[in-house]
């Protein structure tokens, strides 16, 4: 989403955290505590029912969800957008479907992400303050009054130790063991994962496991099918790209902890 706000900034994203309403979650059942918890992100009945829907159906197209709730094909795009941008809805071609069965999975693989991505660009914006020599004062009061200056903080110190951890390897900045049934990789740099290192894998017979402290990019070649048959898991602290094809096909063994682009 884009909307100009008339004050030199650009919204690209908002997320809404209710108060939350009390619950009693031994009597409640499933739809009700999914209830719970959307409106919680501020997504209004609507939207959850639209969810729901998606839920039991399977996917759907705009169209398709616009004539079962009786609206307009953009009002629907406008619910499926919300439930998209916080992770609970993703679309193949012109169908949406649910991003993860799990709830929890969703929002934990995809909506802390991209939260957390936006916390990082605060935090590189606060840096400048040390360069710069400006006060913390003259910052916008929302900024103070949010704690996120305070938060920048503690994650680029969670930064430099992961730095000072990666010194500390070879030059090449990956570490490659074998654990059991598995290859396990760690990656202190840019990373690009291709066929190669899967084939190595699938020929000894073992499933591949990687945490990334960097930028993760997909080739564009990377057989799908390979990757879900070899894939057991991958931590990412950075950013990931590459091809819808490969990275749905592992969505359910991706962790990200930064930002997360299909192509």
């Amino acid at each position: 989403m884009s909307e100009n706000s008339g004050e030199g900034f650009t919204i690209l994203a908002e997320w809404t955290i209710r108060k939350l309403r009390k619950i009693d979650f031994e009597k409640a059942d499933e739809e009700e505590i999914i209830r719970w918890v959307l409106y919680s992100l501020g997504i209004e009945k609507l939207g959850q029912d639209i969810y729901l829907y998606l839920r039991e159906k399977g996917s759907a197209t705009s169209t398709e969800i616009a004539e079962k709730f009786g609206i307009s094909p953009a009002t629907a795009r406008k619910y499926l957008e919300q439930l998209h941008l916080v992770g609970l809805v993703d679309y193949i071609g012109r169908e949406y479907h649910l991003s993860f069965e799990e709830l929890d999975r969703s929002l934990r693989s995809i909506l802390l992400p991209r939260i957390n991505d936006v916390l990082r660009t605060v935090l590189r914006v606060a840096s400048l303050l040390r360069k710069r020599g400006i006060p913390e004062e003259v910052l916008p009061l929302e900024l103070q009054e949010e704690g996120l200056i305070d938060l920048a903080g503690k994650l680029g110190e969670k930064m430099r130790k992961i730095e000072e951890k990666a010194r500390k390897l070879l030059w090449s900045g990956i570490k490659v063991e074998e654990e059991g049934e598995f290859v396990v990789m760690k990656i202190f740099r840019n990373y690009v994962l291709s066929n190669n290192i899967l084939t190595k894998c699938a020929e000894k017979g073992k499933k591949l496991v990687m945490h990334v402290f960097g930028p993760l990019k997909i080739s564009d070649d990377l057989d799908p099918s390979l990757a879900s048959s070899v894939i057991e898991r991958i931590v990412v602290y950075g950013s990931v790209t590459g091809p819808r094809k490969v990275l749905s096909s592992i969505l359910d063994r991706l962790e990200v902890y930064g930002s997360l682009s299909m192509r």
